[in-house]
């Protein structure tokens, strides 16, 4: 996937709460999870942390991603997956720092359990499928999901789009996230209103400027007059 060598620090767990069971509670929001991505130069890692990952990785790395144990130890085409889409948040960071900042605003609201949906998110998707089927073949990719779907999958109707997604088709994700903001944008700045009367100043996006500017690259840089510091994206 072309990832840049240096700045970046990818962590395979090799704990969790079922061999440290004193994690629980206080790590299961992050150690239940399969992995996730942060800038580490725009954001810390979430709070409280276990100990093995050094919390002064930000004076060294730039980038970190997490991989889970149960990832790490799952099914080789499952680790291909999560292991790919985490890397495409990377690329996509790389591509404009402000990107991710601005997908936040769609998953905070009712897009939450429709994260496919977000442009940021389908991209990732897109870009493990690829990957699983150079890795493999188109149809050992369609039985993984397949099987995702029989043995429980979390969101069928998600395994069910992902066997569709047509991975020769071209995908522009900054258009895509512009236009997905643009389309409803007095919701969107509604709910930014919301955050802010309720004291969450992390982030402010400037939801006219974005849809004004023709560019969305320069659109969506322009438009961040924040850094979010809650920049983990999953």
């Amino acid at each position: 996937m072309r990832i840049p060598a240096a700045h970046i620090c990818i962590f395979f767990a090799a704990q969790d709460s079922r061999n440290k069971p004193y994690y629980k509670p206080n790590f299961d929001n992050h150690y239940d999870l399969q992995g996730f991505y942060v800038n580490l130069s725009q954001s810390v890692l979430p709070s409280p942390w276990p100990d093995e990952v050094n919390c002064s990785l930000g004076n060294f790395y730039e980038h970190f991603i997490w991989i889970s144990k149960r990832i790490c130890e799952g099914e080789d085409i499952h680790f291909a997956w999560v292991y790919s889409h985490e890397l495409q948040h990377l690329k996509q960071n790389l591509k404009n720092p402000f990107l991710l900042i601005v997908a936040q605003l769609l998953d905070c609201i009712e897009y939450k359990d429709r994260y496919t949906e977000i442009p940021t998110e389908f991209e990732c998707e897109l870009e493990a499928k690829k990957t699983v089927i150079d890795i493999w073949d188109k149809d050992k990719c369609d039985s993984y999901l397949r099987k995702m779907m029989a043995d429980g999958c979390d969101n069928k109707k998600r395994c069910r789009n992902l066997l569709k997604l047509n991975i020769m088709a071209k995908f522009d994700v900054e258009e895509e996230i512009k236009q997905f903001i643009c389309t409803d944008k007095d919701k969107f700045k509604q709910f930014q209103k919301q955050m802010q009367d309720n004291g969450c100043t992390d982030y402010s996006i400037d939801i006219d400027k974005l849809c004004s500017c023709k560019d969305p690259h320069t659109a969506i840089i322009s438009a961040v007059k924040k850094i979010a510091l809650n920049g983990v994206v999953y």
